[in-house]
């Protein structure tokens, strides 16, 4: 597997220059980083020409510059880094407010504008989006480094350096492509402590991105927030999702989940315990932060939720069923309700042996509600809907048995909320297909 070792940017801030050639490829060129230890020095300056006007009451700060040969011209470019300073105090302590890239090259002596980016805006980027697909969150913009770097490398294994860049929680890559420099990735990470890379686990060449995310847990500390990871692969074009390669390769991240998922359902087993037996004793030996924080039922959502997409990229459909149905009809939040279902209907559309899917579920529910007609009837109902062979007019008695057998089973706000919302539109003759079960209004975001 080769990796690079990734250098810590602020590193780069003891260092007037430094050369640096990569090692996994000899015949790629030196390349010359400086650091700018003073906003107001001319040669920094000199750059900001090619910028917008400067936001009010900021001044622009050039950073970092690195010279390199970068796209398919035999000439040497310059790569730039500026942030604007919002004012308050030294942009060492975080205060910026934009963040740009600029590519030049050298005419006569003078820096001439080959490409500018805006990388960052922070007035127009309070929360940003986040990926952990198959659906989007918005997160709020947590951290921001003191200063701005970059690293030249080749990821994409074309030979011609690209640029990777991390401004706060979000990491971008900029490459030469198709004649011209554009954006090919960008996402958000946030684990408390960094973790975002580059490594090329297949040794093709070109390298893949692992994304970090630390899994929210609303009551605990972040650093006790288990970690989900996405995995970016270059298909010659862009970078693409492929959790695929990541979780059939590795076990850690997976497994930590597991065990976190473990912690809880102990510690709910305590908690439970502890309130029946009401024994001071035994409460005092309970985990402190789930006496705390009351029932942590509200966790296993969001367990059952990245669990179920580990088993469903790891390949094993079955499993993964199991712990997305879960979250499917039970969790309280929208998004992971949605998009479990969604995933539901993939695993149904990928499965072989569709008898054998429904034979799994089905004794999934006996065994967590017994052997009731209920389960007969919403097992028939789930089947149409993952296959989306409900028809309206003409199945609208099914499509309320359904439901009826569901709140049955599932007696949460959600559940029967949806159900009132089917009664609703037969008594008053709405047709079916402009039922909206996802309210969003009312549903807890």
């Amino acid at each position: 597997m080769k990796q690079h070792i990734q250098i810590p940017f602020f590193a780069l801030s003891i260092l007037l220059t430094l050369s640096y050639v990569n090692a996994d490829d000899a015949a790629t060129p030196a390349i010359k980083y400086h650091r700018f230890e003073n906003p107001s020095d001319p040669e920094g300056e000199m750059y900001h020409q090619f910028l917008p006007p400067v936001p009010e009451r900021s001044f622009y700060d050039t950073q970092l510059k690195a010279s390199a040969n970068i796209d398919d011209t035999p000439e040497i470019e310059t790569v730039v880094s500026i942030l604007a300073d919002g004012g308050r105090g030294s942009v060492f302590d975080g205060n910026w407010t934009q963040a740009f890239l600029l590519i030049t090259t050298t005419k006569a002596g003078m820096p001439k504008k080959k490409k500018l980016f805006k990388v960052l805006d922070v007035d127009h980027a309070k929360s940003i989006k986040s990926h952990p697909p198959p659906f989007i969150f918005n997160v709020q913009l947590t951290d921001k480094p003191h200063g701005l770097g970059f690293k030249l490398i080749d990821l994409t294994g074309d030979g011609i350096l690209d640029i990777w860049i991390e401004p706060g929680n979000v990491i971008v890559v900029i490459s030469f492509q198709n004649g011209e420099f554009k954006e090919i990735f960008r996402s958000y990470s946030y684990t408390h402590r960094g973790g975002a890379e580059y490594v090329d686990i297949d040794n093709d060449g070109s390298y893949e991105l692992k994304i970090p995310n630390r899994v929210y847990l609303d009551g605990f500390f972040r650093s006790a927030h288990p970690v989900w990871m996405n995995l970016y692969d270059w298909d010659g074009t862009a970078y693409v999702l492929n959790n695929e390669k990541f979780y059939t390769q590795e076990n850690e991240i997976f497994f930590k989940l597991l065990s976190a998922y473990n912690h809880h359902l102990r510690a709910k087993y305590k908690y439970q315990l502890a309130l029946e037996t009401k024994d001071p004793a035994l409460i005092r030996r309970s985990n402190r932060q789930t006496i705390l924080s009351g029932d942590v039922s509200r966790y296993f959502e969001v367990y059952d939720f990245y669990i179920g997409l580990g088993y469903y990229f790891r390949g094993e459909l079955f499993h993964a069923q199991r712990y997305l149905q879960s979250v499917a009809t039970e969790a309280k939040n929208r998004e992971y309700r949605s998009a479990a279902d969604n995933m539901l209907k993939e695993l149904w559309n990928k499965a072989d042996d569709k008898d054998r899917f429904i034979r799994a579920y089905k004794s999934h529910l006996i065994g967590q509600f017994g052997n009731i007609p209920e389960v007969e009837t919403y097992i028939a109902g789930k089947v149409k809907w993952l296959s989306e062979s409900f028809k309206f007019p003409g199945d609208e008695e099914e499509f309320l048995k359904f439901y009826e057998a569901k709140s049955v089973l599932w007696k949460n706000k959600t559940v029967l909320s949806e159900l009132e919302k089917v009664r609703k539109a037969k008594a008053e003759g709405t047709p079916f297909h402009l039922i909206d079960l996802n309210d969003k209004k009312k549903e807890n975001q």
